[in-house]
């Protein structure tokens, strides 16, 4: 069955869900094609997974106004480029990623009435922010998009249980829980070495993995000034950075901070392993200001567990839930450097019991398992 994927993303190759639901189409058998708005706004066409095609949109209002200006006129150019590309390609269910497509859903659901497409289904990676989850007019008409389409799709059983209590349970299409668990492939990838330049940098010592960047909402702040008072264990940062927090941490620490922390940038999915196979912990850390935040539970959790790495994490209820339930790593308050560096130590006096539950945990997060809830959701209503 022919599937189209919409999704603006950061970039198909960091984007391990969507990677990980193509590949289980694939293997059961579905024609997958991803149409996607990418954050480097270049237009092509390539393979991507081994062999699915993928297209590129350019959106060129964002030459016209900056970063933050002309969002509606950003937003009505890329759902123009969209809609055009489902109208050509009338794919037979057309995947939706993200909330970011709700001004499009309308005309989603006119075509899927018509007959023109014949399953729509939206997968919301996201919940929506808590000033709309509170706003009646919104989950009116959030109600009414939800129930049109055929599958709805959520990341964790909080999410959609609190989703069920904002609309009173009148939703009439089922939302279905697609964990955000490491696919085999993954969990198999063979142990690396880190690079020359990475070892180099280490010098023989310990290090803690942050896989998050350094976004605005994951306790950067308070993890590498825990850091600095550590003497054995080092900071490796995976993901995005600014340059202003470069500067925060010469104004704070000279040159000093280079030899404790190290910023990567962005890394694709796959050839993350090495970092976490060599660290002694991952650090996950969410900002629990709103619903989305407090409720996450984000793919390096299970990325760094089903390879057997301890994991540090805030009070976000998903996540403490999982850490104390199979004792693979300490919950800590992420907003207090003592907190943190207690826990890091902790983790080092208990590096094999912690990696031992680690295992364990993780055969019971394997994406691959899910299949058929993948397959339930293009064939069943």
């Amino acid at each position: 069955m022919p599937v189209l994927m919409l999704i603006n993303t950061t970039g198909l190759d960091y984007d391990d869900r969507l990677r990980k639901e193509v590949l289980s189409l694939q293997s059961l058998g579905h024609q997958v094609e991803v149409l996607a708005m990418e954050y480097a706004n270049k237009p092509g066409q390539r393979e991507i997974y081994g062999g699915i095609l993928a297209k590129t949109i350019r959106l060129r209002s964002r030459g016209w106004f900056a970063r933050t200006k002309g969002i509606w006129f950003k937003s009505l150019e890329m759902y123009a480029q969209f809609l055009v590309a489902v109208l050509k390609t009338r794919p037979d269910v057309l995947w939706v990623h993200c909330l970011g497509f709700t001004g499009l859903m309308p005309l989603f659901l006119l075509l899927r009435k018509i007959g023109f497409i014949h399953r729509l289904v939206w997968d919301q990676h996201e919940l929506p922010s808590d000033s709309l989850l509170s706003s009646k007019i919104y989950m009116w008409l959030y109600q009414i998009l939800v129930n049109g389409c055929d599958a709805i799709v959520m990341a964790n059983q909080e999410r959609r249980d609190l989703i069920h209590g904002k609309t009173h349970d009148k939703l009439r299409v089922p939302i279905q829980v697609l964990n955000n668990y490491p696919d085999r492939c993954f969990q198999t990838l063979p142990r690396s070495e880190l690079s020359e330049s990475v070892l180099d940098w280490l010098q023989g010592k310990f290090y803690v993995l942050a896989q998050g960047g350094a976004n605005p909402n994951r306790h950067l702040d308070e993890l590498t000034t825990a850091i600095m008072q550590q003497l054995d264990v080092k900071l490796i940062v995976v993901g995005p950075y600014q340059e202003f927090q470069i500067e925060n941490l010469v104004r704070a620490y000279g040159d000093a901070w280079r030899e404790r922390i190290l910023f990567v940038g962005f890394v694709p999915q796959l050839d993350i392993a090495p970092y976490i196979d060599h660290a002694i912990a991952s650090i996950v850390f969410y900002a629990t200001l709103s619903s989305n935040s407090r409720l996450c539970a984000p793919n390096r959790l299970y990325q760094a567990l089903v390879r057997g790495l301890p994991v540090m994490v805030g009070p976000n209820l998903p996540m403490q839930k999982l850490v104390l339930q199979f004792d693979c790593g300490v919950v800590v308050d992420h907003s207090d450097v003592q907190s943190i560096n207690q826990g890091i130590d902790m983790i080092l006096s208990n590096r094999e019991h912690f990696h031992h539950q680690a295992l364990i945990a993780a055969e019971q997060m394997i994406w691959d398992e899910q299949n058929t809830v993948v397959e339930s959701l293009i064939t069943e209503r």
